[in-house]
C-alpha cells in the first residue's frame, strides 16, 4: 500500500473564518479533520493511478472546492453555531455573574452547613475563642476574593473563551463591566451565633463613594489584565481576505 510522505493542508484560513462566523470550536476541528482525511484519500488515489506527487496534491486540493464556497456552505448551517455565538449574553453576561455569586456565597453556605450539622449532632463545632478571630479572617478573605481576585479570574475565563471562539471583543468588555459593578457592590459581614442551635446572619451597608472607588480599582485591574492577555497571546490577529 502506498505510504504518503506529505502532510495534508492545515486549512487554517478556513478554520479561522468558521470560528469568526460563530461555528463551535469542536465542530471546526471536526470539519478540518474530515477535509484533511478526504484530501489524503484523493491524493493517494491519484498517486496509485500514476500521477506525480505535485500534480496529485494540486488535483486533490482542487477537488475539495474553493475555500470560500466551503466556508459559505458551512456557515449557512445554523445548527453548527456555538451556544456562545447564539446567546453571547449567557457566556459573557449572566453566566459570569452567576458564577461570581456562587463563588462569593460558597464560604457562607459552608459555614451555615456546619451550624446545621452542629444542631443535628447536638455539638458546637467552633469553640468560643475561635469565633471572633476566625469569622473576622473569613469575612476579610471572602471580601478580598469577591472584590478583587474573582473579577480577574472570571475575566480571564471570558478572554480565554473569546480566544478560542473568536467572538467580538465587545462581549468580554460588557462582561468585565458587569463584573466590576458586582464586585464593587459586594459588602457582606458575617455574624456568628453565640449559642448552638442558632443561625448566623449577614449584614452589610452601601456607601456610594466606596462603591465608586472599588469600581475604578477593579476596572483598572481588569483593563490591565485584558490588555496583557490580548497583546501577549495575540488573540485577535487580523485576517487578510483572499
Amino acid at each position: 500500500m502506498f505510504q504518503s510522505k506529505i502532510t495534508p493542508p492545515e486549512f487554517s484560513y478556513l478554520a479561522e473564518k468558521l470560528l469568526r462566523g460563530g461555528i463551535a470550536p469542536r465542530q471546526v476541528k471536526r470539519t478540518v479533520a474530515e477535509l484533511q482525511d478526504h484530501y489524503m484519500d484523493l491524493y493517494e488515489e491519484a498517486i496509485v493511478h500514476g500521477i506525480s506527487e505535485e500534480r496529485a496534491a494540486q488535483d486533490a486540493l482542487s477537488s475539495l472546492g474553493k475555500e470560500q464556497d466551503l466556508i459559505k456552505e458551512i456557515l449557512s448551517q445554523k445548527k453548527l453555531l456555538s451556544w456562545a455565538s447564539r446567546y453571547p449574553w449567557t457566556t459573557y453576561g449572566f453566566g459570569p455573574i452567576f458564577l461570581a455569586i456562587v463563588i462569593a456565597t460558597a464560604p457562607i453556605g459552608i459555614l451555615e452547613s456546619l451550624l446545621i450539622l452542629s444542631e443535628d449532632m447536638t455539638i458546637y463545632l467552633m469553640p468560643d475563642w475561635m469565633q471572633s478571630s476566625f469569622i473576622q479572617h473569613l469575612t476579610n478573605a471572602t471580601f478580598f476574593l469577591a472584590s478583587y481576585i474573582m473579577p480577574i479570574i472570571i475575566t480571564g475565563y471570558m478572554c480565554f473563551q473569546v480566544s478560542i471562539r473568536r467572538d467580538p471583543l465587545v462581549w468580554p468588555i460588557i462582561g468585565a463591566t458587569f463584573m466590576c459593578i458586582f464586585a464593587a457592590s459586594y459588602n457582606i459581614n458575617i455574624n456568628w451565633p453565640d449559642l448552638p442551635g442558632y443561625h448566623m446572619y449577614l449584614f452589610g451597608d452601601f456607601n456610594f463613594r466606596t462603591f465608586l472607588m472599588r469600581t475604578v480599582i477593579n476596572a483598572t485591574l481588569i483593563t490591565v489584565f485584558m490588555t496583557f492577555c490580548f497583546k501577549k497571546y495575540r488573540f485577535f490577529k487580523e485576517l487578510t481576505d483572499r
